[in-house]
């Protein structure tokens, strides 16, 4: 699909009909009602992610297999919503209760005056930018203006990755118009469609690229010193879930910010957290140990995003720096992914972020230093 029809596709879903579109036949329901309490006196609530479990969500494994979101008194069904709008629409129809994406779908939807009435960023989760473009080592493609009349792969035709590719690539002065999307998906299929020719180039992100170039496969990256402030994923929710769930919100990020301790502190253990929990991202036929050796590359790739700022030091895990969404906005705008000045203000909040860290990290820290599989 020419990238002009995916994009008039994406924002008619957001123009049109975002608050209206059913997302029934396209997710999971969640584990029981909202805000129901569900076995041994758990609140159940559900929480869409973009993209299917792997090395990239494992802190998210640790959170559940660990039991830090059942020490916080939650009992958390993870929906794969199928891509960012996905992820936003089904927060904003009520499918789900907190939503996660890149950022660039929220200011697509602020821009139409729902500016902090529809959704409101509430933890800064991968607090630098993941994406970027990639082509073989040995491709013709030398620089930004190369990629008029190419082809590229995206994990989906929804995803904010879409987005921030074309802004990095309108900054390089390339009419996006001139450009094509496909969906390859992620790992296999997608690494074949790109040594195949089937694509001129990827548009996916770290732990992606990392497990490529294990695989063998060298990559060139094309990105612009734009998006170097920007964080990437972020959880959200709609504002009056922030106001009557408050502490469902604090608590589902301090889980969070535990599990993100854990596994920077031993990686190794969050990915066997992981195969455990989830025992789908087991490779068939590959030992425990070559399959540790892969996504060990990717997760670290992955922890310098988790990590960025130090926040263990600074005690500020979920926390969206001052004029981190300002800097967004003005890369937002100037790269065509909205067309009109918005206000910050509305768009986050960083009212929880005590609440988030009000936990004892060394212990954390000793857990993830004694982990026994």
């Amino acid at each position: 699909m020419p990238i002009t029809r995916r994009k008039r596709a994406l924002a008619a879903a957001f123009l049109s009909s975002l608050l209206t579109v059913s997302l029934a036949g396209c997710i999971a329901p969640p584990n029981g009602s909202r805000g129901a309490d569900g076995a041994k006196g758990l609140k159940q609530i559900s929480v869409g992610v973009p993209t299917i479990m792997g090395p990239n969500n494992s802190p998210i494994a640790v959170a559940q297999g660990l039991g830090y979101f059942a020490d916080e008194g939650l009992d958390v069904t993870f929906v794969t919503t199928g891509g960012s709008a996905e992820s936003v629409q089904s927060t904003l129809t009520g499918q789900i209760d907190i939503g996660s994406s890149t950022s660039e779908p929220i200011y697509q939807l602020a821009e139409r005056g729902k500016s902090g009435e529809e959704l409101v960023m509430v933890y800064n989760y991968l607090r630098a930018p993941t994406g970027s473009i990639a082509v073989p080592a040995d491709s013709p493609i030398r620089d930004l203006g190369d990629f008029a009349g190419t082809t590229i792969g995206a994990d989906s035709l929804g995803s904010g990755n879409v987005l921030l590719a074309e802004g990095i690539l309108q900054l390089g002065g390339v009419d996006v118009g001139d450009v094509d999307f496909v969906a390859t998906g992620t790992g296999a299929p997608a690494l074949q469609a790109l040594s195949s020719g089937k694509v001129d180039a990827l548009s996916l992100w770290d732990t992606e690229y990392a497990a490529m170039e294990k695989s063998g496969m060298k990559l060139r990256f094309f990105s612009h010193d734009k998006i170097d402030p920007l964080f990437s994923t972020t959880f959200f929710v709609t504002p009056d879930f922030l106001k009557s769930e408050s502490k469902t919100v604090a608590s589902f990020g301090r889980a969070m910010a535990k599990a993100t301790v854990f596994a920077s502190e031993n990686p190794a253990a969050a990915l066997q957290v992981m195969y455990s929990e989830y025992p789908e991202t087991r490779v068939a036929g590959k030992s425990l140990k070559d399959q540790l050796d892969t996504d060990l590359t990717a997760f670290r790739a992955r922890l310098e995003r988790l990590t960025a700022g130090d926040p263990a030091a600074n005690s500020n895990w979920g926390q969206y720096p001052d004029g981190a969404v300002q800097a967004w906005l003005d890369f937002a705008l100037t790269a065509g992914i909205v067309k009109k000045k918005l206000d910050p203000t509305p768009l986050y909040a960083n009212d929880l972020v005590s609440e988030y860290n009000d936990f004892d990290a060394q212990t954390v820290v000793k857990e993830a230093q004694t982990w026994k599989p």
